[in-house]
């Protein structure tokens, strides 16, 4: 069976990170991970948890499919930052914060948003973030965390990111 040594190559470079399938996203149902037509959000699972539960053809996904790996920063339970620019000026925020049991935001996993306005620190790491887009930029969000060292850039959403306006017009 392919499945014990696909986990074995994967698992150990993978440990510790967050693993979002960009494509042909998957979603854990029961003890099953299936695929989304359309998928509301990525495949998102801590990999070091995951790992074990996936079936070998998902896994295989991770070597066929583009994939963002990036490392799981703790201070998502406390809230992920979106902070939504027109035209390069700032508009409003919400701070997205996950479910008590869970690290996704997502509001299909449980997440809630909620208005807030940023900490001037933020405000500025998000608009050096955006900064580093050269040319024009109708909208933009920038997502993050506030961590110990500062904010911490997780995603930079310039083709249609989610504005949440029905939270904050």
């Amino acid at each position: 069976d392919a499945a014990a040594s696909t986990v074995a190559e994967v698992a150990p470079a993978l440990r510790g990170k967050v693993v979002i399938s960009m494509a042909n996203a998957l979603a854990k149902v029961g003890h099953e991970f299936q695929p989304l037509v359309p998928p509301p959000a990525s495949l998102t699972c801590r990999s070091d948890a995951a790992a074990a539960e996936m079936p070998a053809a998902r896994l295989d996904a991770l070597r066929t499919r583009d994939c963002l790996v990036q490392p799981f920063v703790p201070e998502i339970v406390k809230g992920e930052w979106s902070l939504v620019f027109f035209d390069r000026v700032f508009s409003h925020a919400v701070v997205k914060r996950p479910r008590p049991d869970d690290f996704r935001v997502q509001e299909e996993y449980g997440g809630t948003a909620t208005a807030q306005h940023p900490p001037a620190p933020l405000l500025r790491a998000a608009r050096r973030a955006l900064e580093a887009v050269p040319g024009p930029v109708l909208y933009a969000r920038v997502d993050g965390v506030d961590t110990a060292t500062g904010f911490q850039l997780l995603e930079l959403e310039l083709f249609e990111p989610a504005l949440y306006l029905s939270i904050e017009p």
